[in-house]
């Protein structure tokens, strides 16, 4: 498969990879970007949405790899892309819209197992039922037997633990 890049339009004359040039928002004005980092508006018909074809492939291919050879031919050009301090909060965001839109691919699966009475159906029910993707919440006050596992320190008292000591030893003195 050809990727819808060339090599021209990726780096310059001298060689230099293109970055800021590439998008409609980052370009300068003697630029001439090929694609935008927004959802495309009907009336680009010039640029292609590196979002959209983000979220047609990293949804399924979490490694980015598809979205870098399709897009760019290079899985290293798109990771020296994702580098760059200014395509970072584009990153993140497609990035947790395409973990939601996973995860949801898999609810949906897990939803068609239990209504169909499959082979898992009754580990899928039990795993919706008991939510366990959701942060239990912890109450400050708890009665009883403290959990082996939890570390109940108050993180203001670990700050000043070292105060208190200088303190109890100034006293005795």
């Amino acid at each position: 498969m050809e990727p819808m890049l060339t090599r021209d339009q990726l780096f310059g004359s001298m060689g230099h990879m293109r970055s800021v040039a590439l998008f409609v928002e980052t370009a300068k004005p003697d630029d001439t970007p090929l694609m935008t980092l927004k959802t495309l508006k009907p009336h680009h018909t010039t640029v292609f949405s590196l979002r959209d074809m983000f979220m047609k492939f990293a949804v399924d291919d979490p490694t980015e790899v598809t979205v870098a050879l399709v897009v760019f031919g290079s899985v290293d050009f798109w990771n020296k892309l994702c580098e760059k301090t200014w395509m970072q909060p584009y990153l993140k965001e497609w990035r947790a819209e395409a973990d939601q839109m996973r995860k949801s691919k898999a609810f949906e699966l897990l939803w068609k197992e239990v209504e169909e009475e499959g082979r898992n159906s009754f580990q899928a029910a039990k795993y919706l039922i008991e939510e366990p993707w959701k942060a239990k919440k912890t109450s400050s006050r708890r009665v009883g037997r403290p959990n082996k596992d939890v570390e109940e320190v108050d993180p203001q008292a670990k700050e000043y633990s070292a105060d208190i000591a200088n303190l109890k030893d100034f006293i005795k003195k």
